[in-house]
């Protein structure tokens, strides 16, 4: 059976052996390979005292594990043992991170700080990192970047509670570096890119620029030498596929503010020979973060869109088009359109669409009613797009919840799969994001 879990809080997490205040005896299982369920958990647990529940947390619209999961024991000394003796043992032959669930009241509230670590060789893993940090402060999540096929990116994170901490493993990279048998690792402060972007600072201290429209033959050494008449050249790169074709695009970092501003001013919209596409304008522009840029979007399409009110519609059935979308939408008010989203290949429902009226007054009807309303033998769940789903104490369905970004979201889309033999699942408007067995 599989199971949607509504409304379910982000994990915070601690890589403690004493489970920290505001816990349960429940451990944050992360590093997990796409085939393992919930009954491969249980197996290795098990043997650790007496398992309570057990979960794989899974996408809504395809199912597909999101690579963690939750183990939850019946005593907090059994869950320590489990993190003492089980971190790092592999599930399906992929090494597992085991960590403290806190609650929400436990770690969301602390400050912590990060720090990046790259240069790390192919063959450290989580937990190699957390035996090398963990003597400077206490280390609440530690994380080597790994591929789809599980092998390292050659960085990481690891997220201490105080900035002490942070100070601490700095200054001692030396033993770090001897520990980890990574003569070239670099640590650097972490910053969460989970603010607001600032434009006009960006604007006034930027060096790095992006370019683009470049022509496809054109090498490294002819870019150089058209972007040193501005200034020092800092850095450059041309994005190219794995069989060295250039992509059209690069980036070039200069040595000082004004040498970019100056680039950017010149350069852009111009069309030197040998540079730029046939047909095209080359586009130089001040580099941008992916947040910055989602933002930037956001607000021009927000900007485009005038007085219409859109609705995210979330569990579709599978077999649901635009015109059942359509017909149940039309009771509410003038629509503007309707539109499931479908894969391009089985054009099947992906679970989820759109919904646009003309009227605020109109989405809100429409939004209070078919949010539970079965649908195809589905329970849709309706919210503003672009926002997160609605707290109580929201006094209209518009109201957005913050993410940190300055900007609202939407809630996450999490299930867990049944394990079979273990226990049996059941269903409810509001459920427990943790099966009990």
């Amino acid at each position: 059976a599989t199971v949607s879990v509504l409304n379910c809080q982000p994990i915070h997490t601690y890589s403690l052996m004493t489970a920290p205040p505001g816990t349960s005896a429940a451990l944050h299982v992360g590093g997990l390979s796409p085939g393992v369920t919930d009954a491969d958990l249980f197996r290795t647990f098990r043997a650790m005292g007496r398992v309570l529940s057990v979960q794989v947390c899974r996408r809504t619209a395809d199912r597909k594990s999101v690579g963690y999961g939750v183990v939850e024991f019946e005593k907090s000394i059994d869950a320590e043992r489990a993190l003492d003796e089980l971190s790092g043992v592999e599930i399906q032959g992929v090494p597992c991170r085991l960590m403290w669930k806190c609650n929400a009241d436990g770690a969301a509230h602390r400050g912590t700080e990060s720090v990046f670590i790259n240069h790390l060789p192919l063959d450290v893993t989580s937990q190699t990192l957390y035996n090398a940090f963990s003597p400077y402060g206490e280390v609440l999540t530690c994380k080597v970047a790994t591929c789809s096929e599980g092998t390292s990116k050659g960085y990481g994170l690891v997220h201490y509670a105080t900035s002490d901490a942070v100070v601490r493993a700095a200054a001692a990279m030396a033993t770090v570096r001897d520990a980890l048998h990574a003569p070239r690792a670099q640590v650097s402060h972490f910053e969460r890119m989970d603010t607001a972007p600032d434009a006009k600072i960006g604007e006034e201290t930027f060096t790095n620029c992006y370019v683009k429209h470049l022509n496809k033959a054109l090498s490294d050494e002819a870019l150089l030498a058209f972007c040193v008449p501005f200034g020092e050249v800092a850095s450059m790169k041309v994005i190219r596929d794995d069989d060295g074709t250039s992509r059209g695009f690069a980036y070039v970092s200069f040595k000082e503010h004004k040498m970019a501003m100056d680039f950017v001013e010149v350069a852009n919209d111009t069309t030197p020979a040998g540079i730029v596409e046939d047909g095209l304008s080359l586009y130089v522009a001040r580099h941008q973060r992916k947040l910055e840029r989602e933002h930037n979007l956001r607000q021009a399409l927000k900007d485009q869109s005038g007085q219409h009110w859109s609705l995210y519609v979330m569990d579709l059935d599978s077999g649901a088009d635009d015109e059942e979308l359509h017909a149940l939408s039309r009771p509410f008010g003038e629509l503007l359109s309707a539109k499931v989203l479908c894969d391009p290949e089985t054009h099947a429902s992906k679970g989820f669409g759109f919904i646009s009226f003309k009227a605020m007054a109109d989405a809100d009807r429409a939004a209070a009613a078919l949010g539970g309303q079965l649908f195809r033998g589905q329970r849709l769940r309706v919210v503003p797009a672009g926002h997160r789903s609605l707290s109580h104490n929201d006094s209209s369905p518009w109201a957005p919840r913050n993410d940190g970004c300055g900007q609202a979201s939407l809630p996450p889309l999490v299930s867990c799969e049944g394990a079979g033999e273990i226990g049996h699942a059941h269903q409810a408007p509001c459920l427990s994001p943790i099966r009990r067995i």
